[in-house]
């Protein structure tokens, strides 16, 4: 088996991350900076700050009141679709930023120029949860 050379991956999306529920019609909607995934279950936990302990309680992807795409027209399914997929890239030790396409924030991703998800404005985070 091939070991990758991926250090990271970035999924580039409408809105600036993940968000408690839909920002589109949900004007209560807050951004989630960073998501820790169980490497074994897949289980996902909000992180509200870089070392803070984890959120407890909200460990489900439901519990994030996420749905399939609010656009008629998007065959991609949506921020379901792009968690699920998010999760499995990072079971196998890959972490993943979402990230809205054309803010500075994803090209700051793109090019590599950060440290972390929080020395940018926006961006949701998928890694890891240390064990």
């Amino acid at each position: 088996r091939r070991k990758s050379k991926i250090s990271q991956v970035i999924f580039i999306t409408d809105v600036a991350g993940v968000f408690t529920s839909d920002p589109k019609s949900d004007k209560n909607a807050e951004l989630i900076r960073s998501l820790k995934v169980n490497k074994d279950t897949g289980e996902l936990e909000i992180a509200s700050r870089k070392g803070d302990d984890e959120k407890k309680g909200q460990s489900q992807v439901g519990a994030l009141n996420v749905s399939g795409s609010s656009h008629a027209h998007d065959v991609t399914g949506g921020l379901k679709a792009k968690i699920g997929a998010a999760v499995t890239i990072v079971q196998a030790g890959i972490d993943v930023i979402i990230s809205q396409c054309g803010s500075d924030s994803t090209e700051k991703f793109v090019k590599g120029n950060w440290g972390s998800v929080f020395d940018v404005e926006a961006g949701t985070l998928l890694s890891q949860r240390s064990t």
